[in-house]
C-alpha cells in the first residue's frame, strides 16, 4: 500500500513537471513570436503597409486663425469642437504641427505649393511704391497641389471667405472653381455641398477656407453661450495695433469676453463642418475620402502682450491643429513628431500613389503616421512685415525653439519642454544650443535662398484704391 502511494506521488509529480515544462516551452515560443513581430514591425518600410488609396477624394478644411489649444481634442476646457473631435477620434491627430507663417497669404501659399516662403516669395499684403501700390501674387510658374490633382483627372474646387485667396492673387491655380467671397460658414458649407451634389464628381479635391474665427469675433446668438462677462470689447482691423502698443487697455473682463466670443465662433464653424461631413456621407463619398482639418495660423490673446496675428512667431500663432481621417488612416492615434504645413501636399500624393512635384519641399507624413518615425529634426517658420524692423525666422526642435530677429540681430531661445508658454528667454544659459540652432538655420537658409534665386518666383500685382482700402480695413496696412 505504501509502495502504491509512493508510485502515485511520483506519477503526480511527474505529471505536474510535464505540464509546467510544456507551459514554459509554449510561453518561450510565444515570447519569441512576439519578439519576431516587434522586429518585423520596426523594420517595415512605408511601402510594406497598405496605406495607398488610389483615386481617393481629398477634402482639406482650413479654419482661419484657429488655435490648436482651443479644440477639445487638443485638451481645451470648453466643448468648442465636438465634430472636429470626432474626426480626430476616428483618425490621426498631430500634436506638433507648425505653420510656415503667422498669417494667411504666405501660409496658404506654402500649403498649396509645398514651399517655404523664402522660395515662393509671397511675403506681404501690400506696399507702396512711388507711383502705385503692389501686392504679392503667387507665381503662375509654381505647381500647386490642385494643379497636380487636376492633371490626374480630379475635379477641383475651393470655397470660402478670404480676400487674400482670390483669383487675382494667384490662388486659383489648378482649381476649376474658386469662390472666396461666400461670407459666413453656413454659406460656405451650402455652396460646397451643392457643388458636390450637382457636379457628382467621380473623384474630387476640395479646399474649404472658413474665416469666421478671424477677428472681429461676433458669433450668432446661439453660440454666445460662453460669454458671461460684462464687456463689449472686440478686436478689429482698426484697433488691434493700439491694443498691442498699449494705447488701448484691456481689463480682465474684456479679455475673457473676447476669448469667449472667439470660442463661440469656433463652435459655430465646428457645427458647419459637421454638416459638410454629413453631406459628404449622404452623397456616398465617405468611404473613399481623405479628410484633412487644419488652420492657416493661430491667434494671440495677450500671451505676449498682443492680440490677433501676423506679428510674432510664438506658439500661439504658428502651432496649428492638424487632423487626418480616411479609409487607410489609423484611428485614434496621436503622432508626436514635428510636422509642417508644407508636408500636407506630398502626403496627399503619397496616399494617392502619385509622385510629388520635384519643386516641392515638404515630406510625406506616411512614415510618421504608420511607423511613428520622425521625419523632421527641425521645422521652420518665417515672417516679413511691412518694414525692415519686422523680419523674423524660427527654427525649432521638439525641445528647443530659436526666434531670430533679422532686423535687430537678437535671438530668443525657449525650452519648449519646460516652458511651453515661452515666458523665459534662456539664450544666455545655453550658448552651445544657440550656436547649433543658428548654424542649422544658416544652412537651411542658404539652401532656400539658392532655390529662390534659381526659381525666381517673384510676382506682384498692382492694386487699386478700393482693394487697398479693403486690406486696410482688415488690418493689413502699412
Amino acid at each position: 500500500m505504501r509502495n502504491m502511494c509512493h508510485f502515485a506521488d511520483v506519477t503526480h509529480n511527474y505529471i505536474i513537471k510535464y505540464i509546467l515544462f510544456n507551459v514554459i516551452m509554449k510561453l518561450k515560443i510565444l515570447f519569441c513570436i512576439f519578439l519576431l513581430f516587434l522586429f518585423i514591425q520596426r523594420n517595415l518600410t512605408a511601402s510594406d503597409i497598405n496605406y495607398k488609396l488610389k483615386n481617393s477624394n481629398v477634402l482639406i478644411i482650413s479654419i482661419d486663425s484657429l488655435r490648436a489649444d482651443h479644440l477639445g481634442c487638443y485638451g481645451y476646457k470648453r466643448d468648442t469642437s465636438p465634430n472636429i473631435d470626432l474626426v480626430a477620434k476616428n483618425g490621426t491627430l498631430f500634436t506638433h504641427a507648425i505653420s510656415q507663417a503667422p498669417w494667411t497669404k504666405p501660409s496658404v501659399a506654402s500649403l498649396f505649393s509645398s514651399m517655404y516662403i523664402t522660395v515662393h516669395n509671397v511675403w506681404y499684403s501690400y506696399k507702396e511704391t512711388k507711383d502705385y501700390t503692389l501686392s504679392c501674387k503667387m507665381s503662375a510658374d509654381i505647381v500647386t497641389l490642385a494643379e497636380m490633382l487636376k492633371i490626374h483627372g480630379y475635379e477641383t474646387a475651393a470655397f470660402g471667405q478670404k480676400f487674400h485667396l482670390r483669383n487675382e492673387f494667384g490662388f486659383r491655380q489648378g482649381f476649376g472653381l474658386l469662390n472666396m467671397n461666400l461670407g459666413k460658414a453656413a454659406n460656405i458649407t451650402n455652396a460646397a455641398s451643392l457643388w458636390l451634389k450637382e457636379k457628382n464628381p467621380n473623384k474630387f479635391f476640395m479646399y474649404i477656407h472658413y474665416d469666421d474665427a478671424h477677428f472681429p469675433y461676433n458669433p450668432p446668438n446661439k453660440f454666445k453661450m460662453y460669454d458671461t462677462y460684462k464687456s463689449t470689447a472686440n478686436i478689429t482691423g482698426d484697433n488691434f495695433k493700439s491694443i498691442r502698443n498699449g494705447t488701448i487697455k484691456l481689463n480682465e473682463d474684456d479679455l475673457n469676453h473676447i476669448i469667449a466670443s472667439y470660442d463661440g465662433e469656433v463652435k459655430w464653424v465646428d457645427e458647419k463642418i459637421g454638416l459638410l461631413l454629413n453631406a459628404i456621407d449622404t452623397l456616398g463619398y465617405t468611404n473613399n475620402t481623405t479628410v484633412i482639418i487644419l488652420a492657416d495660423h493661430g491667434e494671440e490673446f495677450m500671451e505676449h502682450n498682443g492680440v490677433a496675428h501676423g506679428h510674432t512667431l510664438y506658439e500661439e500663432l504658428i502651432r496649428v491643429p492638424l487632423i487626418m481621417k480616411g479609409p487607410t488612416i489609423p484611428v485614434n492615434t496621436r503622432p508626436e513628431g514635428l510636422v509642417q504645413s508644407i508636408d500636407i501636399a506630398p502626403t496627399v500624393l503619397d496616399i494617392l500613389d502619385l509622385q510629388p512635384h520635384n519643386t516641392w519641399e515638404g515630406k510625406s507624413l506616411v512614415p510618421l503616421i504608420y511607423k511613428s518615425e520622425d521625419i523632421h529634426d527641425y521645422v521652420y517658420s518665417e515672417h516679413k512685415g511691412y518694414d525692415a524692423k519686422d523680419f523674423l525666422r524660427v527654427i525649432q526642435s521638439k525641445k528647443w525653439k530659436l526666434i531670430k530677429n533679422y532686423a535687430t540681430h537678437q535671438n530668443l531661445l525657449f525650452d519648449l519642454e519646460n516652458d511651453p508658454a515661452e515666458r523665459t528667454n534662456v539664450e544666455n544659459k545655453h550658448p552651445k544650443i544657440v550656436a547649433t540652432l543658428e548654424s542649422q538655420l544658416s544652412k537651411w537658409l542658404n539652401n532656400e535662398e539658392a532655390k529662390s534665386n534659381a526659381s525666381q518666383f517673384i510676382r506682384t500685382i498692382k492694386i487699386d484704391a478700393a482693394t487697398k482700402e479693403k486690406l486696410q480695413s482688415l488690418g493689413y496696412a502699412n
